[in-house]
C-alpha cells in the first residue's frame, strides 16, 4: 500500500511537470495553439433560428478571446449556420424492447464570409458527431432527460470540432492584414487616377476656352 501511494504521487508529479491533462478548448498560459486566427477577430453569428447552437457558439468564441458583434457590417467574419439537425436511429433491441440501443447524431452545415464580399472565406462545410445510447423503456422521464443530456454533450463536441476547423481554414492575421492593405492601396490608386483624369479634362477645357477668346479678339 505504501509503495502504491508513493507511485501515485510520483506519477502525479510527472504529469504536472510534463503539462499533461489540460482540458480541451482551454488556453494554457495565453497559448491557444492554432486559434491565432480567431483570437481578437470580430465575428457575427447568423443563427437562422438555430438559437441554442448559435448561443453556445458565441460563448465558445468569447472563450477563445474573439469579439462578438451585433451588426454584421462591423464583423471581420460572418458565420452562417445553414443547418443544424439532431437525429436518433434504433440500432438494437434487448430484453423484449425494454432496453433499446440508439445511435444519436448531431450535424451542422455552415460557411464563413466577409461583409460585402461575394466569395466565402470558408465555403459550405458539413460536420457530424454521433454517440450510442441505451434507453430504458421503464423510466420515461429519466430516459428523456438523459437523451437531452447526451444531445447537449454532442452539441458541445460539434462546436469544438467546428471551431478547430474554422481556426485551421481562416487566413492568418498577417495574410488578412496584407489583403486589406492591398485592397486599400488599390482603391487609393484608382481614386488618384480618377482625379488625375478629371484634372486633365479641366485643363483641356480651359485651353480650348483661352484659344476661343484669342480668336474672338483677333476678329
Amino acid at each position: 500500500m505504501v509503495l502504491n501511494k508513493y507511485f501515485i504521487a510520483f506519477f502525479a508529479l510527472l504529469l504536472v511537470a510534463c503539462g499533461g491533462f489540460h482540458p480541451r478548448g482551454v488556453m494554457i498560459d495565453g497559448d491557444a495553439g492554432n486559434f491565432g486566427s480567431i483570437i481578437g477577430s470580430k465575428f457575427y453569428i447568423e443563427g437562422n433560428n438555430f438559437s441554442s447552437y448559435a448561443n453556445e457558439l458565441r460563448k465558445s468564441l468569447v472563450a477563445y478571446k474573439a469579439t462578438i458583434v451585433k451588426d454584421d457590417k462591423d464583423a471581420d467574419y460572418i458565420i452562417n449556420l445553414q443547418d443544424v439537425a439532431k437525429g436518433s436511429q434504433l440500432r438494437s433491441i434487448v430484453g423484449g424492447a425494454s432496453n433499446n440501443t440508439y445511435q444519436l447524431t448531431f450535424n451542422v452545415v455552415y460557411n464563413v464570409v466577409r461583409p460585402d464580399v461575394k466569395d466565402p472565406v470558408i465555403p459550405n462545410k458539413t460536420l457530424s458527431t454521433q454517440q450510442f445510447w441505451q434507453s430504458n423503456a421503464g423510466v420515461v422521464l429519466s430516459q428523456s432527460n438523459e437523451a437531452n443530456r447526451q444531445y447537449s454533450s454532442l452539441q458541445s463536441q460539434l462546436i469544438n470540432n467546428m471551431l478547430n476547423q474554422i481556426a485551421a481554414l481562416l487566413p492568418s492575421k498577417d495574410n488578412s492584414t496584407a489583403i486589406k492593405s492591398k485592397s486599400t492601396k488599390k482603391s487609393t490608386k484608382e481614386t488618384k487616377a480618377s482625379g488625375s483624369t478629371s484634372g486633365s479634362t479641366v485643363e483641356e477645357s480651359s485651353s480650348e476656352d483661352t484659344s476661343s477668346n484669342t480668336n474672338s479678339n483677333t476678329n
